[in-house]
Parts: structure tokens; sequence; C-alpha cells
């Protein structure tokens, strides 16, 4: 069964029982950064041990709130780019939460203005609600028009049946 909601969004799930690893669900939604908190000393640059925490709000492509995405990114070393990192998060939506992992670089974990300029591909670990036993990938891409923007990221979830 299929059910497009608000134009942007398209859920998809199985009524009957599905091999595992089916997908069952997927998202395609946007996400634009409502709020960066960061926590160590940003003004010598990030640090191994500094964290960022990102609060995005979750919408449509005709700017309707349909949830949030909050991640905690925390700075593991430097490298000759940037920093690598490693990040949880949370989305969450009416029906549960997905939660996902991620361990990547960034070209400076320090700045508001600058994130990936590539998709980065979460790993799915669980959740809430409808989403309690989720697995997956959930993905998100900065804007074509620009890479350093923190608004109109594309957030795309697969989420696996259960078992």
């Amino acid at each position: 069964m299929t059910l497009i909601l608000l134009g942007m969004i398209q859920l998809t799930w199985t009524s009957a029982p599905a091999a595992a690893g089916q997908t069952c669900e997927n998202m395609s939604l946007l996400m634009s950064n409502e709020k960066i908190l960061f926590l160590g000393d940003k003004l010598k640059g990030a640090q191994p041990g500094d964290r960022r925490i990102l609060n995005w709000r979750v919408h449509d492509s005709d700017g309707s709130k349909l949830g949030a995405f909050h991640v905690v990114t925390t700075v593991l070393s430097d490298t000759e780019n940037g920093h690598f990192i490693t990040s949880t998060g949370s989305l969450v939506v009416d029906t549960g939460e997905v939660h996902a992992i991620i361990t990547t670089e960034l070209p400076d974990a320090s700045s508001e203005a600058q994130s990936s300029t590539d998709a980065v591909n979460w790993a799915i670990v669980g959740g809430t609600g409808e989403f309690a036993h989720a697995t997956g990938t959930l993905i998100t891409a900065p804007p074509q028009h620009s890479a350093k923007s923190l608004d109109d990221w594309a957030l795309d979830v697969a989420v696996a049946c259960r078992p």
C-alpha cells in the first residue's frame, strides 16, 4: 500500500510479512537547520572531543513542518581536509523516531557555514514507535545550489521491514 501526503512525502509499507531487508517505508523530505550549539572552544577551531548540536526542521517542498532531525556531532580527530567526526541523529515524526549514526569527514566542524559537500549515508540503528526495530539507511545531502547553505537539504530515509 502506498500513501502520498503533501506531495513530497511518500510512505510505502506492506500489510503482509515481508522478507527481511526489504524496504517497507521510504520518506523523501527536506530539512533546514534551526540552531547549532557548539560545545568546546570554537575560537581555536574544533578539537577532539568538541561537540556541535544541530536541530533541523524537517519539512515538505512547500515548507510545511513534518518533524525534526536532532544531531549530536563529536570531533574525533583532525584530518588533512578538516575533521573526522561521528554523529548520532534522531528523526522525529508523528509515528515515532528513526535513530541513525555516521562516522565521516567534515571540511570544518567548527564552522556554522560549512558542512559536507556530498551526500552522507547514515546507518539506521533502531527507533521508537513504528520504527522500534528499524534498520536501513538515512541519507542527508546539501542543496545543489550551495554546499554552504543550511536550508533545504535532502533527507531520504529507507527503512527495512522487521524480520
